[in-house]
């Protein structure tokens, strides 16, 4: 952000303020497993939701810079089989992020990708004697994604990734824990905004 200002101080033209929000979708990837006298399997996919105000500066014709505080909050779902029913619970992962992206725009169209970083965290279950998770959660993400402008409107599909080779979550049921490997951590957003 400091960057993005140093550069616009000349021309204020050059820097943009804007707000954008919208749904995301949480697709975390693991393989089914025993804990205490349950099978944990991953539950059905549900919408969660972010919002971020952002500071654009363009660089050039076609190069922007652009920094965001942004708000989500995902939602994981879980399975727990105890052979004579199967319960479901959702747990919330509420996340504080500063991503920082550079952006190709032609035309209406804009390219971004860059780096998220972790400003807080905050996991969050009703249900904890059924199921708590400890998350395994970078301090670092990476982000990349499309964006169609309509003049000071916008649309945007992007997508986080950790950015840790491997990630282990920690499963408590009552005394007993088990860590547990992910095959696949991402955050699909998809999000309107506007530029003041």
């Amino acid at each position: 952000m400091g960057v993005a200002c140093s550069l616009t101080v000349a021309n204020a033209q050059f820097l943009h303020v804007g707000l954008r929000g919208g749904l995301n979708l949480s697709d975390v990837a693991f393989s089914g497993f025993s804990l205490d006298d349950a099978t944990v399997s991953k539950g059905r996919t549900k919408c969660g939701y972010q919002a971020a105000f952002m500071m654009r500066a363009n660089l050039t014709r076609h190069l922007n810079l652009q920094a965001e505080l942004e708000y989500s909050c995902a939602i994981n779902s879980y399975d727990i089989n105890r052979g004579s029913y199967v319960r479901s619970t959702n747990i919330q992962l509420r996340r504080l992020m500063l991503p920082v992206e550079l952006g190709l725009q032609f035309g209406a169209i804009r390219l971004f990708g860059g780096a998220s970083f972790s400003l807080g965290d905050w996991t969050g279950n009703s249900h904890a004697s059924v199921l708590a998770v400890d998350y395994d959660l970078p301090d670092v993400a990476i982000v990349g994604g499309l964006g169609v402008h309509f003049r000071k409107i916008f649309l945007e599909a992007r997508v986080q990734s950790s950015a840790k080779s491997s990630q282990y979550y920690l499963y408590r049921i009552g005394s007993t824990v088990r860590s547990v490997k992910i095959k696949r951590n991402l955050l699909w957003s998809f999000s309107a905004g506007f530029f003041f």
